[in-house]
């Protein structure tokens, strides 16, 4: 049988006389104040002081055991399934007369261990000298024991992403439980967005209005402004926009292209600087990296231009949300990537000398029907180099004021609302006689007006929707016409090439090589080489006849847009090599030309001619 403590046993007696005398037995009965809102017993024969801090009682006296007061007040877990969560420590300052957070998690046993409990020195909140370990790591001991092993402490899941959890919670700045943002580790981005979003809103939200006024009128600022509060409505309204809404502001160096971006996250979010990467020295994973924490908030990719081979599918994969189909690094280590599930759902922008598609050839007709490319200066040409740096700075001095209302009154509104106004926006565009790229473009469009619309409303802002709806038409206009332009010259070739493909045989490497003047069987060196369902290679001047053909006499013109649209990867001839046969060997098995893959030209193909070609 344990035996009982004799002061503990002193102190029983006299309380049955005197109940008035009792030793507190629970935190609320010494502090009227709780972290957490929690009531913890305090473990036998221990007494707590705001004062005097804990101490406990012995057969012989009533010895200290710290100088102030710390206890557990939450479980914290990296995920759902976390097994192991960590401890969240609050303690008593008496001079300040408030309970302080103690900013280290640690494990439990940890806290219960003689040698390991000085780890939480770590930051110098709390310091525990050599004399304090033994009597403090025993308390924790005594304290799990009285609090039914902390299985009365809530469990606090931390977040991991940005962004909506649920219909009414928004992180980091609509949270039901400020403890969310305690992290093991603080150096992680989703540490450092929640540690910045508590010195925010900077300023006063008159001086960023002001600085919205100057700007009312700049049609570039209201589709920056318009995406950045899109962001947050994208994963409210599926069905409606399934996919992420991207902009791209292109135009010449120092024009201002990344100050009007981040001016409009800084107004809106604060967070302008973490939420920006630039394309130089990164690497893919990076990328995703940062887009998988950010989530729902905007994320800028600043100078297009910088971007490298190995980033070219990024756009496009980013405004479908997913990475490619490969493995992804979690906390619990490798796992495959659900195809299912958006890696980011947002608003991404773009900036650089030169546009996304052009770096990005081969997806660059995805493009044309997903992002907004604005070929327009950022600022009127009388703006001056020192008022945008003015701007800039009353921006980021007045930062922050507008994302958590902007949030709470989407929660206000609800989705369904937020659907059925974006709906109604269908007649400011037209797309009776357009192709399928601008109604993509035009859904898009109708929630950055709905966006723009309603924090006019909420804010009493008066920016130009009007400008702003003519420079979203322009922008829309070019990209399908560049689009289709390069689809009718691509149909031309295809047409002209097939004719002459027709009935031709495949030779033993599934190829088909003819002189476009002359057909077949060859009378020189090739200058069409068709190999079946992979690619097409054109002699570059017999590019140029075919062009002829159509009308189109500026056959360098065409190839340029030819690589804008996707359907060339390089606007120049080079030497292609085709698989030889009888007679060439592999260096005299090349055209100076063009190469243009079968995925991409097939729907041009006539249907009556089929393949264009049949088997021996």
């Amino acid at each position: 049988m344990e035996e009982t403590n004799p002061l503990v046993q002193i102190m029983s007696e006299i309380v049955e006389e005197r109940p008035d005398l009792a030793l507190p037995v629970t935190l609320k009965s010494v502090f009227p104040a709780l972290p957490n809102n929690v009531d913890l017993n305090i473990p036998e024969g221990y007494t707590f002081s705001p004062e005097h801090g804990i101490k406990i009682a012995t057969a012989h006296a009533i010895e200290p055991v710290y100088g102030f007061v710390i206890i557990p007040t939450a479980l914290i877990k990296a995920n759902e399934n976390d097994q192991q969560p960590m401890v969240l420590l609050y303690f008593w300052d008496d001079k300040r007369q408030q309970w302080e957070r103690h900013k280290t998690l640690v494990d439990y046993q940890t806290l219960t261990s003689t040698r390991d409990i000085t780890k939480i020195n770590k930051i110098m909140q709390i310091v525990v000298d050599e004399q304090q370990r033994a009597p403090l790591a025993r308390y924790f001991a005594d304290f799990w024991k009285a609090n039914d092993r902390l299985q009365v402490l809530p469990i606090i899941v931390q977040k991991q992403r940005c962004g909506w959890y649920g219909t009414n919670e928004f992180y980091p700045f609509l949270i039901k439980n400020e403890e969310s943002n305690v992290k093991a580790n603080n150096k992680t981005l989703i540490y450092a967005i929640g540690e910045a979003v508590k010195s925010l809103p900077k300023g006063n939200m008159a001086a960023a209005k002001q600085v919205i006024e100057e700007l009312q009128s700049n049609p570039v600022f209201a589709v920056c402004l318009a995406g950045c509060l899109a962001s947050v409505v994208v994963p409210l309204i599926p069905g409606k926009l399934d996919e992420n809404i991207g902009i791209d502001v292109a135009g010449k160096t120092s024009s201002g292209k990344t100050t009007i971006e981040k001016l409009s996250v800084d107004l809106v979010y604060g967070l302008g600087d973490l939420l920006k990467l630039s394309w130089a020295k990164l690497k893919e994973a990076g990328i995703w990296n940062m887009a998988r924490v950010i989530n729902n908030l905007p994320f800028i990719l600043d100078d297009t231009h910088r971007m490298k081979e190995q980033h070219a599918g990024i756009p496009h994969d980013l405004i479908n949300g997913q990475e490619g189909p490969k493995s992804i690094q979690t906390e619990d280590g490798w796992e495959g990537r659900d195809p299912n599930s958006s890696q980011y759902e947002g608003t991404a922008f773009f900036n650089g000398e030169i546009p996304t598609s052009r770096m990005a050839p081969k997806d660059s007709a995805g493009i044309y029907g997903r992002i907004f490319i604005i070929e327009h200066p950022p600022f009127p040409k009388e703006t001056t180099g020192s008022e945008v740096e003015s701007l800039k700075k009353r921006g980021l001095d007045n930062a922050g004021h507008f994302a958590k209302p902007w949030i709470e009154h989407l929660v206000k509104l609800g989705a369904d609302k937020i659907y059925q106004q974006v709906e109604q926006l269908n007649n400011i565009f037209d797309c009776t006689e357009k192709d399928a790229l601008y109604g993509r473009l035009a859904t898009k469009a109708q929630v950055l007006i709905f966006c723009l619309r309603e924090f006019n409303q909420l804010f009493g802002t008066k920016i130009d929707e009007d400008k702003m709806i003519e420079l979203l038409k322009q922008s829309m206009d070019v990209q399908t016409e560049n689009v289709n332009v390069a689809d009718k010259q691509m149909a031309l070739i295809v047409e002209k090439v097939f004719e002459q493909l027709a009935g031709r045989p495949f030779n033993e490497k599934d190829c088909i090589l003819l002189n476009y003047d002359n057909g077949y069987p060859l009378s020189s060196r090739p200058d069409v080489c068709y190999c079946k369902e992979s690619h097409l290679i054109i002699k570059g001047t017999t590019l140029e006849e075919i062009l002829k053909e159509g009308n189109y006499v500026n056959a360098k013109a065409v190839c340029a847009q030819l690589q804008t649209a996707g359907y060339l990867e390089k606007s120049s001839a080079t030497k292609l090599k085709y698989p030889p046969v009888e007679g060439l060997n592999s260096d005299q098995a090349r055209i100076q030309g063009f190469k243009f893959l079968y995925k991409d030209f097939e729907k041009f193909i006539p249907k009556d001619e089929d393949d264009g070609t049949k088997n021996d």
